[in-house]
């Protein structure tokens, strides 16, 4: 028999990182102290504040203004993202909370440090690399800044992401501090990541973003570090979706849940005393431990038996990919049994499906049994006739078909077994 690799045509749809920055006009008298930031939690960590980026507009009396949250990480210093940064062609500011009697409207005079890799393909979509920037302030903030997480990974379940939020119903430059609670999760395909490895790039789960929540540290539980620093919300593209929408199919599970990316902070060279080897997140690397991933489970369905030996191959179907539908057949391998007047050959089709973290799950869905007629006995070996059942389906490959392989008639060895 011919067994068949039955992982090597997945394909997945990768979700993507939008880097647009929201921005809104104003005439240019406008002052960065009338922007409004107040806290929305029963407690904010005063560390945390909005960036300002305001430039030149269409006419001579007219300014862009483009937001994003960032935090200190000195007195005067702070971080943010790095698709954030308009310092070459406007004016900086950092600006903590309006609500508390320290606030600080801070002009950025310089920036420090940027980790950035702009999207080739597509200028608003993030490119997955890491995405910091850090800015110098024209004097300190007298606020205890936040520490960066360094050194070894840590494993925790959660990140929660502080954030400055958009307050519906005001103008486009009061905000509110809120958070994003988020399920740190292997996915097997689209985080096939442990912590311990350092991913250089964090997806989470089960949370989302909005415009402007770019630049927001990203905590743990139980500790007050900032692991990560958000770069935005994950989707799949609007053209995969109407796709999907026109062939009547909904998301896969694992697909499904509201996901953010961030940068891991233990894997950005400022300020580090010794440089992490992290592992670079990149989609080849995430299509190659998926395939991985799913050879495992199908090799699993060749697990041994006593008296049979598994062989699995793939069929013809209409299902999307990376689903798809394989038989199991079980070729005999020695006789429980002294030899009678058959031998059995039992056949399975199964469906290859995964569940909410892609993890590859099977279902039964017919089982097919054909026998062959002992014309002949020897000490460890009959001759067969066989009555093959009709195909179960499709063959990807027909030269699969055992009824190909093994023909009409043939001989088989058939020792007693062990056990």
């Amino acid at each position: 028999m011919t067994p068949q690799d039955g992982a090597g045509d997945i394909h997945l749809d990768h979700k993507v990182v939008s880097a647009e920055v929201p921005h809104s006009t104003a005439t240019n008298d406008w002052r960065p102290d009338g922007v409004v930031l107040t806290c929305g939690l029963k407690s904010c960590p005063p560390q945390i504040g909005v960036v300002i980026f305001a430039g030149p507009g269409a006419t001579s009396n007219q300014y862009e203004i483009y937001r994003c949250t960032g935090f200190l990480i000195d007195s005067d210093k702070i971080m943010t993202n790095g698709h954030c940064d308009n310092f070459d062609s406007a004016t900086g500011y950092f600006i903590t909370r309006t609500d508390m009697p320290q606030k600080a409207i801070r002009k950025i005079t310089g920036r420090v440090f940027k980790d950035f890799t702009p999207n080739p393909q597509n200028p608003e979509l993030l490119s997955g690399h890491p995405d910091v920037a850090v800015f110098q302030l024209e004097s300190a903030v007298g606020i205890p800044p936040l520490h960066l997480a360094q050194g070894p990974a840590r494993s925790y379940s959660t990140l929660t992401a502080i954030v400055a939020n958009s307050v519906p119903g005001k103008d486009a430059l009061t905000m509110a501090i809120g958070q994003r609670d988020c399920t740190i999760h292997r996915n097997e395909a689209e985080f096939p990541f442990d912590l311990g490895e350092l991913p250089d790039i964090l997806t989470a789960y089960d949370c989302a973003a909005e415009k402007g929540n770019s630049g927001s540290p990203m905590f743990s539980e139980g500790s007050t570090d900032v692991e990560a620093i958000l770069q935005g919300s994950k989707d799949l593209p609007d053209t995969i979706k109407a796709t999907r929408a026109s062939e009547g199919r909904d998301l896969f599970p694992y697909e499904a849940h509201d996901t953010i990316e961030g940068t891991n902070l233990r894997c950005v060279n400022y300020p580090k005393a010794t440089a992490n080897h992290c592992t670079i997140v990149t989609n080849d690397e995430i299509e190659k431990r998926f395939t991985a991933v799913v050879q495992s489970a199908i090799d699993g369905l060749e697990k041994p038996q006593t008296g049979f030996k598994s062989y699995v191959f793939q069929l013809k179907s209409t299902l999307p990919s990376p689903e798809e539908e394989l038989e199991k057949f079980d070729y005999p391998t020695c006789a429980v049994t002294p030899v009678g007047s058959s031998v059995n050959f039992p056949e399975e089709v199964v469906r290859m499906d995964f569940d909410a973290w892609a993890e590859p799950q099977f279902t039964v869905l017919k089982n097919v049994q054909s026998t062959g007629a002992v014309t002949q006995k020897f000490t460890n070996a009959v001759n067969l006739k066989m009555n093959w059942a009709p195909a179960p389906g499709t063959y990807l490959f027909p030269s699969n078909d055992p009824r190909t392989q093994l023909g009409n008639s043939f001989s088989i060895a058939l020792p007693p077994c062990s056990s």
